[in-house]
């Protein structure tokens, strides 16, 4: 596949392992220490939990949507396993890396990249993005001071450091409506990963939810959620019950836990745990 999509400046490369057991490089900004700097420490041995998950549950006839891609390390993943991927990154610099790392990847032909926010009514939004976090973008006020405080009292290891933080305008839509324009025949599993905006994201899927009934694989993050956007730290996992018959934590070897049967059970783990967890929800 031939593209003219290049890497962004000041680009560098790390190591990832896929599901399948190969092994790539990818493009990321060479100062991120949220993704692309964890990448090169663990030597692309990224949220091993999520692989070994993708690799259990992912079959090659499926249809996959990554909410939240980033750079494509989950995006390349489920490439390497399912038919096809659509990849939502509505942060400018992470979808050129995105649209880089998929374009010379030998699954590109399975991936559609779409450079959009999803929200649950069309809208232009402001994007704070920090070039050091910049797998912590977030939907912000349009303030970038109110911004900045934020996102360092979400992300306590930068709370001291100097951080070149941007807010760009971004066009968002409804997923209903975008798979309006571009139908899909089946839809099997959605990652969703979107610091906080996911109960705005679900709001804007449920005629695509009640009508293709996936597997949704979602961060539980109360922090993002309650810093900025004022939520309760339950709600999140209130509307998950109303949609989904089974909520179960996903497991650091990739299996799924027993289900979820309160938000108190839910508390304990995220209290005890790192503060957030991800989750496997079924019909």
């Amino acid at each position: 596949m031939t593209t003219d999509h290049r890497a962004p400046a000041d680009s560098g490369e790390a190591p990832l392992r896929l599901p399948n057991g190969e092994r790539v490089l990818v493009a990321g900004t060479s100062s991120d220490l949220s993704v692309f700097g964890p990448l090169k420490v663990l030597d692309g041995d990224w949220e091993p939990h999520l692989r070994a998950c993708f690799a259990r549950l992912v079959r090659r006839d499926w249809t996959c949507l990554d909410i939240g891609a980033n750079i494509g390390a989950h995006t390349l993943g489920l490439a390497s396993l399912a038919g096809s991927v659509i990849a939502f990154e509505a942060a400018d610099r992470n979808a050129a890396h995105l649209r880089f790392n998929v374009d010379r990847s030998a699954d590109a032909g399975r991936v559609k990249v779409a450079n959009l926010a999803l929200w649950d009514a069309p809208a232009w939004l402001s994007m704070a993005a920090a070039e050091e976090v910049e797998g912590c973008t977030f939907v912000a006020s349009g303030d970038a001071a109110d911004s900045l405080t934020r996102l360092r009292a979400n992300i306590p290891s930068v709370a001291e450091r100097e951080l070149n933080l941007t807010l760009d305008a971004v066009e968002a839509m409804r997923l209903d409506d975008w798979l309006d324009v571009h139908p899909v025949r089946r839809l099997d599993l959605i990652k969703l990963d979107v610091e906080g905006s996911e109960r705005r994201v679900l709001r804007g899927a449920r005629r695509t939810l009640d009508w293709f009934r996936p597997i949704l694989i979602t961060e539980y993050n109360p922090g993002c959620a309650t810093r900025y956007f004022g939520e309760p730290a339950d709600a999140y996992f209130h509307d998950l019950r109303v949609l989904f018959s089974s909520i179960r934590l996903i497991e650091q070897d990739g299996t799924p836990s027993e289900p979820i049967a309160d938000w108190e059970t839910l508390a304990a783990r995220l209290s005890a745990g790192k503060g957030w967890e991800d989750l496997l929800c079924e019909h």
